[in-house]
């Protein structure tokens, strides 16, 4: 397999798999033979080669990209194959880096496995309202980035528009389900442009909270709501 490292936008170091490495030019860019294996750790060799810290070794170069090749058991015959001739790094001659050196005790404790930054609070929260003002894209791993954590008083709230949430991708309805959160916000938009609809609150409930809604008269679903304009 082949898996990219870098740094993305407003986000951490991340890992992507790929299916090629490609070389672009004036960019600094190392190629990494998986020879360890390891289900875990691998953050923490690769992050050092593309962050900036306190303690970084001043002779150590820096990568905006570091490519993570794993051969599996035919090598060689793998690389005759695909004529592979790309000098490469052993993952195992890496110095092995503790992410707090890297990054503040904080943020490091809410880093996941893709060195994605993840907020505890709203991970531990399961009423949250629609964030519009969220200007990530729908390339942005971090869906919980597009709500804001917020206590709901169901009986309180007149004419609630919600949404279903599962691992923060979006159940808009039977045949949409797994909708990034970003399709939400271009779905009201585009009511607002062809009918004129101002955006409404959007109160998002998890999946093991939404029933306390779906049954409530002075709750509708985004979708029926949506469908009915």
């Amino acid at each position: 397999y082949f898996a990219r490292y870098g740094n993305g936008k407003g986000i951490r170091v991340k890992r992507e798999e790929r299916r090629h490495i490609v070389a672009q030019h004036g960019k600094e860019v190392l190629v990494v033979e998986d020879d360890l294996h390891l289900d875990r750790g691998q953050f923490n060799k690769i992050a050092p080669l593309l962050e900036d810290y306190a303690g970084r070794p001043a002779d150590m170069k820096k990568y905006e990209a570091v490519h993570l090749v794993d051969f599996g058991l035919h090598k060689d015959k793998v690389i005759e194959k695909i004529h592979f001739d790309i000098p490469m790094k052993k993952l195992s001659d890496l110095a092995h880096v503790k992410l707090t050196e890297i990054y503040p005790r904080k943020a490091a404790a809410n880093l996941n496995s893709r060195g994605v930054t993840a907020d505890k609070k709203k991970h531990q929260s399961v009423e949250f309202v629609y964030d519009y003002e969220c200007e990530h894209g729908a390339w942005h791993n971090q869906r919980s980035a597009f709500f804001e954590a917020e206590a709901v008083n169901l009986d309180g709230v007149k004419d609630g528009i919600y949404i279903e949430l599962d691992k923060f991708w979006v159940n808009f309805d039977k045949a949409n389900t797994e909708a990034h959160p970003k399709s939400i916000g271009e779905f009201i938009d585009n009511l607002k442009k062809h009918f004129g609809i101002d955006r409404p609150k959007i109160y998002a409930f998890k999946a093991k909270s939404a029933h306390k809604v779906k049954d409530k008269k002075n709750w509708t679903s985004l979708a029926e709501w949506g469908y009915k304009q």
